[in-house]
């Protein structure tokens, strides 16, 4: 057994008196004189915390309790057995055979004083290694190498043993065998840290308010002499112009309302208004001429008075233009003399000329503005007055748009939008389909288009007209006298009748501008109204009816084949007579009741009459239909026996031809 542990065992046998046991964590801080008292305290304070140390160790008898003792048996052999592992504490025990406490707390506190001493020297001897001394260190006699008397020996050896010990400033000397006196041990060492952090954290604390109140105090004074400053350049500026302050682009800054007049009767002596002119000339009014003189109306100390005089900062950034009318006098009438007799008002009026499209026989192509020279006399006149008033020494009459400029120019859109849409006019053609084509192309339109004043494009409707009449003209034939020879081979001609080709001329008008409007190139017939057969010579075609008055005979041709004749029995000579003309069946009818007509020569109306075929041939009443009351036909029957206008035959040929002939087939009535 060691002589560590027989200490220990004659510590327990004999019953040592209870002792006061500290580790090198707690700091005790009190004097030589109170030693006993805190003492007494921390132990308190280790036996509420730590030691529930009853029946730890076994059942101590009170016989073995030593009067007056401090610790009982078991909680010394807790506080031996926690010291087991601590060599310096440990020493102190074992070199001492005391039987009383008061020796062994001196000793133990000793050894505290001295960890103490050794924890403020640190910093010390961290300085020193850091800037070594001139002198050369000392040899420390080292911890628990030598040999010392008891006594006081014991105490030096214990405590340079702890000097030894730097590197175990906050470790604990409680072993990890004892947790619960570790926990103890452990929240001794937090506090005392965390009283240590808190003092450095209150020092940093007074020394950041300390410095923002210097920060504080320094930018109020800032703040004041700014403050002053600024005030007193407002009341400085209180009778005068701000900085950048300028009136009729005069610079006036930090002038007074006097520096200002005495200014413009400076500039009223060489005053001159000088006017230019579009063509880069310029002409001179001078103000000695018109007898100008200064005449204070307030208007200086009136633009003074609307001054902030608190802005002034602003105008270092945003100068101050002022524009307005010096209190001058003239003489009027000899300055109106004057503007009348400047050569842009008396000689050189051209009027502008607009940018328009022009034909330049193959397309249109813009022709540019003109600007001209014409002036707005009486807006030159009230400007010249104004600039006078003003003190403006220049004027330039056309960037205040005096000059009556073109309303298009060549950039204007309307000018480029009516280029192209004529041209686009001209891109249309349009081709007639007839025996002989008839085209309408640019040559032709470039004479139908047009631009109003406000550059929109027009067509001379009255000239598209004229063109579509003409050529109805030409290809209408209803009423046409037309040539021919009959089936008998007599050479004969006809006129009237309402058969034939009819342009719908007033829709062509409208259809062929459209046409136009659109750049179209087409191919088309002109829009008819009615329709012939064919176009050119007989426009009845092959299929027709031919009735000859004079021979009293019909004939019906179906494609080109006589397809029936038969002999007829026609109108009345006189009033009552049978039509000639060229017409076509309107109307077929069975078992119908002709209504009587009157005879204008008699004034007696013929009774109503019932016919089984009626093919009409005029809306007036003349058709062609069965008459079973005539006696006979053809010849010269009919002078004596004739219809009151239609064309009277035979049953079983007007039941044949009725059958044969549809509705508009040509019907051609001739002598």
């Amino acid at each position: 057994m060691s002589e560590k542990n027989k200490n220990i065992d004659e510590i327990n046998k004999n019953g040592l008196k209870e002792r006061d046991v500290f580790s090198d964590d707690f700091q005790v801080e009190v004097q030589e004189d109170e030693i006993s008292k805190a003492l007494e305290a921390k132990l308190e304070e280790y036996r509420q915390e730590v030691l529930p140390l009853e029946g730890v160790l076994g059942y101590v008898s009170k016989e073995n309790e030593k009067p007056g003792a401090s610790l009982t048996t078991s909680e010394m052999e807790k506080i031996q057995s926690s010291l087991e592992n601590d060599t310096d504490d440990m020493k102190i025990l074992r070199d001492s055979n005391l039987q009383d406490t008061s020796e062994l707390k001196r000793r133990i506190i000793n050894g505290s004083n001295a960890r103490e001493r050794e924890r403020e020297e640190r910093p010390r001897e961290a300085i020193q290694r850091k800037a070594p001394s001139k002198e050369p260190q000392k040899n420390r006699p080292s911890g628990g190498s030598q040999h010392h008397p008891k006594g006081k020996a014991d105490s030096s050896k214990s405590d340079t043993g702890n000097m030894g010990r730097k590197s175990r400033r906050t470790e604990s000397i409680i072993p990890a065998s004892n947790p619960a006196k570790a926990e103890y041990v452990k929240k001794a060492t937090d506090d005392s840290g965390s009283r240590r952090g808190g003092t450095m954290a209150r020092s940093k604390k007074t020394k950041k308010k300390s410095k923002v109140k210097r920060n504080l105090i320094i930018f109020t004074c800032l703040l004041l002499v700014l403050l002053i400053g600024y005030t007193g350049v407002s009341v400085y500026f209180f009778d005068r112009f701000v900085f950048n302050t300028q009136i009729n682009g005069e610079n006036v800054a930090n002038f007074t309302p006097d520096d200002v007049k005495r200014v413009i009767n400076d500039h009223i002596e060489g005053y001159s208004l000088t006017i230019l002119k579009i063509n880069g000339e310029s002409e001179v009014i001078y103000g000695d001429r018109i007898g100008l003189a200064y005449h204070d109306t307030g208007e200086i100390r009136a633009l003074l008075n609307n001054q902030n005089p608190f802005a002034w900062p602003l105008n270092l950034i945003f100068p101050t233009t002022l524009n307005t009318p010096i209190g001058v006098e003239f003489d009027v009438d000899e300055l109106d003399r004057q503007i009348n007799n400047l050569r842009a008002v008396a000689y050189e009026q051209v009027p502008p000329e607009n940018a328009i499209p022009v034909f330049n026989g193959e397309y249109f192509e813009i022709q540019p503005e003109v600007l001209g020279a014409t002036l707005d006399v009486e807006g030159m006149r009230e400007l010249i007055h104004q600039s006078i008033h003003s003190f403006i020494s220049q004027i330039n009459l056309e960037h205040e748009g005096l000059y009556l400029l073109p309303r298009f120019t060549t950039e204007s859109f309307e000018v480029i939008n009516a280029r192209d849409t004529l041209n686009n006019y001209l891109n249309a053609s349009i081709t007639y389909t007839m025996d002989e084509d008839v085209v309408v192309d640019r040559n032709t339109i470039i004479d139908w288009i047009s631009l109003d004043e406000n550059m929109n494009t027009t067509f001379y409707v009255e000239r598209v007209a004229a063109w579509v009449n003409d050529f109805a003209d030409r290809v209408d034939t209803v009423g046409i006298t037309r040539y021919f020879t009959t089936p008998t081979g007599r050479a004969v001609s006809v006129s009237g009748g309402f058969y034939g080709w009819l342009m719908d001329r007033e829709a062509e008008v409208e259809a062929l501008i459209g046409n136009i409007q659109g750049g179209e190139v087409v191919r088309r017939e002109p829009i008819y109204e009615q329709r012939a057969a064919v176009h050119g010579g007989n426009d009845w075609g092959n299929t027709f009816i031919q009735v000859d008055l004079s021979y009293q005979y019909m004939w019906f041709f179906q494609d080109g084949v006589l397809m029936l004749e038969s002999p007829v029995v026609t109108g009345l000579p006189g009033s009552m007579a049978t039509p000639p003309g060229v017409f076509f069946i309107v109307e077929m009818l069975r078992d119908t009741i002709l209504e009587g007509a009157v005879n204008p020569d008699t004034g007696i109306e013929a009774n109503p009459t019932p016919v089984s075929y009626w093919m009409r041939v005029t809306w007036a009443g003349i058709g062609l239909h069965d008459a079973i009351w005539q006696e006979n036909f053809g010849g010269d029957w009919f002078q004596s026996h004739g219809s009151h206008g239609c064309i009277n035959m035979p049953y079983e040929q007007a039941r044949d031809l009725y059958a044969l002939v549809d509705l508009f087939v040509p019907v051609i009535i001739h002598h």
